[in-house]
């Protein structure tokens, strides 16, 4: 994945139409510093299961499909590349908080309580429109716009990025989307410092498009990765080795 490396204290917003690819996207961003750089991180899914994220990480760039692995439709050599990918996982400080339903005071509880336990350096919330605001909010934009504050005011008290993935409305079905599409609430796009877009022309496209729609310190963009079985590759990447996890 192209960027590693997020602002202290940043608030990063990821949008996208279901099925697009924004948990493989917000998981590779996990990864990938935990991996390269031994720097805890903490993925929290409201809709994942751990099983699922499991499955996903063994699957990871290999030559196994999902539905291969639950049909038990595989070779000796495919089962050995997603043991070795498995046994690596166990290495790789990143770790998976499935909390379904949670309130974002929850969610901050348990990142400072990572933060004082292993010195978390980076959040992955999968998604913002699954934290269950406060009672006392019947209004749904209220709930989301209350939900965006609080993670805006976290990332700056904790001082570490935060990213969020988001969904995007029915509207952007099968277009490129804009920041004006995020679902529930424009409060997102006000209180992000970083809003990332993705889009393929498809499902089934092996390549994903991510639109750069707002960058406080930077510059508009767009950005081609590709995509092979759950993981997410810059195009230099797309033609290295997959299985060095």
């Amino acid at each position: 994945f192209p960027v590693t490396i997020w602002p202290p204290s940043s608030y990063i917003t990821i949008g996208a139409r279901p099925s697009i690819g924004k948990s493989a996207v917000g998981a590779e961003i996990a990864l990938r510093p935990a991996r390269d750089r031994n720097e805890p991180t903490l993925f929290i899914s409201l809709e994942m299961s751990f099983r699922q994220f499991a499955l996903r990480f063994m699957l990871r760039g290999g030559q196994i499909e999902a539905r291969d692995l639950n049909r038990l439709t595989y070779t000796d050599d495919q089962l050995k590349h997603m043991i070795k990918a498995a046994s690596k996982h166990r290495e790789v400080p990143m770790e998976f908080w499935h909390q379904p339903g949670a309130t974002i005071a929850a969610i901050e509880s348990r990142i400072r309580s990572d933060i004082a336990r292993r010195g978390c350096k980076l959040v992955v919330i999968d998604y913002i429109q699954l934290i269950r605001a406060p009672k006392g909010i019947s209004d749904r934009r209220l709930q989301v716009t209350h939900v965006s504050n609080e993670i805006q005011r976290m990332s700056k008290a904790l001082n570490i990025p935060i990213v969020v993935l988001a969904q995007v409305g029915r509207e952007a079905e099968g277009a490129v989307p804009t920041v004006a599409h995020l679902k529930e609430s424009g409060s997102i796009e006000d209180d992000s410092d970083i809003v990332l877009l993705l889009h393929r022309e498809d499902r089934a496209a092996q390549q994903m498009d991510v639109y750069i729609a707002k960058f406080r310190d930077g510059e508009m963009a767009k950005i081609e990765l590709a995509m092979r079985r759950g993981a997410v590759y810059s195009l230099d990447e797309r033609d290295g080795d997959f299985n060095d996890f």
